[in-house]
């Protein structure tokens, strides 16, 4: 390279190799097939009689000589040659002479050379998340795992790998044609695998026995269509905000009810139709009120408030299609939804697609309908009938359901599972004072939260400076008999217990009022 005008170790010294590198294949016969990797060049004919190839091949290799001699150095190029030859029928051939060639690297002749490069042990990640959670929380190296996943707010690795299964998995069924979905084991391998319990089964299957645990099975998932609208013909959509300005905890409803009122006489040609969606415990429904209409339908009960509010204004604008007037005017109490509509965003509700479909579909008909924000609960009359058919008990809809939906569903039960396994830790210092794995905010200084967190675990220096420096224990025989992962009070004292058996009792209910206040060691 260096007589190329470019000096050796130059950024562009390696691409212009290649480049220089790549017309040695066109020197090559019609019937010789080359490949070219950096500086390693492959050559192989196909034929079925051995001097023909050998002809071949040796006139390859004659062309490949004299252009070598007069483009690269060819001292180092011999040393390094080889024949395979490789043949359907048992040839008596000589052998494959080996050479001794200087490998830059290191070069490892095991077959387990990919643990050097990635250990996908599951116990070499725990404990690595264990080293991590201490060094995030300041707590000592004794402190029990359990009681670290609480202080952190980090559910065990298991519970987060099902999690992050089932996620791919949801997002994987809401895709078209993703090679997921047709792929299902068959009867008598699952036969096989429940007979052999140490074999592995396939990972779609892993995900399924989770959402089977949390009753998410044989739901319907929604797909995903991204590619319905080109970037450069997306649907526009606007909405209408009258009551801009006003705030509802400052206002009044007879306010809302005069702007409402002014806004139906400026739009009084517009036929209105109300939606609203409704989300409480054990129950999820959609209403809609059309043309004096009251339709009300019951959802999976898996789907947000945000999901239930989508499917109303779908349906409304289905009616809309098939209804001789021109000109409708739909007003709904849900900014996100009209929002999700105004701006598309790449992770958008798969419904948000069918209502822009739809509503194309009504502008091609000659339909002219808009959308206008109402709020909830102010004496609407529209509104009001159409949120109650949202929450009354009615059909239900047979809809599939997002797949955002569904990894909240799946959240929340691996948490059930994480709350679950934390209770039975009766013998936990921490689960004494907080017996929920709930969120614990952290003080805003470091070293108060570090302390406080020792303190809440159970695990601090006095107790268990033995263990941390391998000494032998000085606690007197009295507080060893007890055991110590009992309370937070007992293990502190390095003197004999009998003299502070009166101010033991004493501070004993003194402790968890103290550990349960976030700021109760700040000073």
């Amino acid at each position: 390279m260096q007589d190329q005008g470019v000096p050796q170790g130059s950024v562009l010294s390696v691409t212009l190799f290649n480049i220089h590198m790549s017309n040695i294949l066109h020197h090559l016969l019609p019937s010789v097939r080359g490949m070219l990797y950096v500086d390693g060049l492959q050559v192989s004919c196909q034929g079925s009689d051995m001097r023909l190839i050998e002809r071949q091949l040796q006139t390859t290799v004659n062309r490949l000589v004299k252009w070598c001699d007069q483009n690269v150095d060819t001292r180092y190029l011999l040393p390094r040659a080889a024949v395979s030859i490789f043949a359907e029928n048992s040839l008596v051939t000589p052998s494959v002479p080996s050479t001794n060639t200087f490998t830059f690297g290191l070069w490892l002749c095991s077959v387990r050379f990919c643990s050097y490069i990635c250990i996908k042990t599951t116990g070499h990640n725990t404990s690595l998340c264990s080293k991590n959670l201490l060094s995030l929380s300041g707590a000592f190296r004794t402190s029990p795992v359990a009681s670290l996943y609480v202080v952190c707010h980090q559910p065990p690795l298991e519970l987060r790998r099902r999690q992050s299964s089932a996620n791919y998995f949801i997002r994987a069924m809401s895709v078209p044609y993703h090679p997921l979905k047709p792929f299902a084991l068959a009867i008598g391998l699952n036969r096989l695998y429940e007979s052999r319990s140490f074999n592995i089964k396939t990972f779609s299957e892993r995900a399924k026995a989770v959402l089977n645990d949390a009753h998410l099975n044989n739901i319907n998932i929604q797909e995903n269509n991204i590619l319905a609208f080109p970037p450069w013909d997306i649907q526009i959509f606007n909405y209408y905000n009258p009551f801009s300005g006003y705030h509802k905890a400052d206002t009044a409803d007879v306010i809302y009810q005069q702007l409402f009122s002014f806004h139906r006489s400026k739009y009084s040609k517009y036929l209105p139709v109300y939606t609203d969606g409704s989300k409480v415990v054990g129950h999820v429904g959609c209403g809609v009120v059309f043309n004096n209409t009251i339709l009300s339908f019951s959802l999976h009960n898996s789907m947000s408030v945000f999901s239930a509010e989508l499917p109303a204004i779908l349906i409304a604008l289905q009616h809309i299609l098939i209804s001789n007037h021109r000109h409708f005017c739909v007003y709904t109490d849900s900014m996100s939804a009209l929002e999700s509509l105004h701006f598309l965003i790449e992770r958008r509700h798969p419904t948000v697609i069918e209502i822009l479909i739809l509503l194309r579909k009504l502008e091609r008909k000659g339909s002219h309908t808009i959308f206008s924000w109402v709020p909830g609960h102010v004496g609407i009359l529209g509104n009001e009938q159409a949120d109650t058919a949202a929450r009354s008990m009615s059909d239900h809809m047979q809809r599939p359901v997002c797949y955002q939906d569904l990894k909240t569903s799946a959240q929340i039960y691996i948490h059930r599972v994480w709350q679950e396994t934390w209770d039975q830790q009766i013998l936990n210092k921490l689960h004494n004072i907080h017996p929920s794995t709930s969120h614990w905010a952290a003080l805003p200084v470091r070293r108060h939260d570090v302390r406080l967190t020792r303190l809440r675990i159970g695990h601090i220096r006095f107790t268990h400076r033995h263990l941390l420096l391998v000494q032998f224990s000085k606690l007197t025989p009295i507080i060893q008999s007890k055991p110590l992962m009992r309370s937070h009070a007992p293990a502190i004292p390095l003197v004999p217990a009998t003299d502070f058996h009166a101010h033991h009792h004493q501070l004993r209910s003194k402790t968890k009022p103290i550990l349960k206040q976030d700021r109760g060691l700040t000073d």
